[in-house]
């Protein structure tokens, strides 16, 4: 492939585990490309450099590891017409993931993804109390979410979620109600998207309750959310 030159589109397939056929300075032999797609793999530094320097490349897509943006150049991006990029954290079977939460913040996180996690909902002891974990999250995908029994729940330990877009759960065992609004929070008015898989407790998906009285069912309406799915 580093004999084509004149290639002017190249949409690479290709799985993380067969990242070793893709040779360092691979990419800087294909000084004509046009539109870039790496959106399936996820990768590293070293061709994150090496597509930094195609000048002429106007449309990129491409997801890389954290490593891949810390202490560099950004202003190539410039020259980019249209991109995606997609930066990935990937933290496996944590222990201590709520006092990690309480003492970090990720403005720039836009999605989030949370398979096979039992959570609680409790304060963080020598935590700030002000939970902003994801002040910027859109999509929030939950899999597998055990003792998850409302989405409004996790406003005390994940994010306001405020700007929240687009919302994805399956296999949550505990899930009955997505939004609880007694007051303490209220359903994210920008949510647009909600997708409902295998969560056969689920009765409600809003319940508002009015201020004299928390157990009245006022409104079971969600404002503004124009894609309901549910499986």
């Amino acid at each position: 492939m580093d004999k084509l030159t004149n290639l002017r589109l190249l949409d690479m397939l290709v799985a993380d585990a067969d990242l070793k056929i893709i040779n360092k300075g691979f990419f800087l032999k294909l000084p004509s490309i046009k539109m870039l797609n790496l959106s399936h793999s996820s990768f590293g530094a070293t061709s994150f450099d090496e597509i930094s320097s195609l000048r002429s490349l106007p449309y990129l897509s491409i997801k890389v590891d954290s490593s891949s943006f810390f202490n560099r150049d950004y202003t190539w991006m410039t020259r980019l017409k249209g991109f995606l990029i997609e930066v990935d954290l990937y933290l496996n079977e944590c222990m201590g993931l709520r006092k990690f939460i309480a003492y970090n913040t990720f403005n720039g996180l836009k999605l989030l993804n949370i398979q096979s996690y039992s959570c609680s909902y409790g304060s963080v002891e020598g935590g700030s109390g002000q939970f902003d974990f994801l002040p910027n999250m859109e999509c929030l995908d939950l899999h597998f979410v055990k003792n998850l029994k409302r989405v409004s729940d996790s406003v005390n330990i994940w994010s306001k979620i405020f700007k929240l877009r687009q919302l994805d759960i399956s296999e949550c065992p505990s899930l009955t109600c997505l939004f609880n609004d007694g007051g303490a929070c209220s359903v994210p008015k920008h949510l647009e998207e909600i997708t409902i898989r295998y969560c056969r407790d689920l009765v409600e998906l809003y319940v508002q309750c009015s201020s004299s009285d928390q157990d009245t069912l006022v409104n079971s309406e969600i404002p503004r959310v124009w894609k309901l799915r549910l499986y």
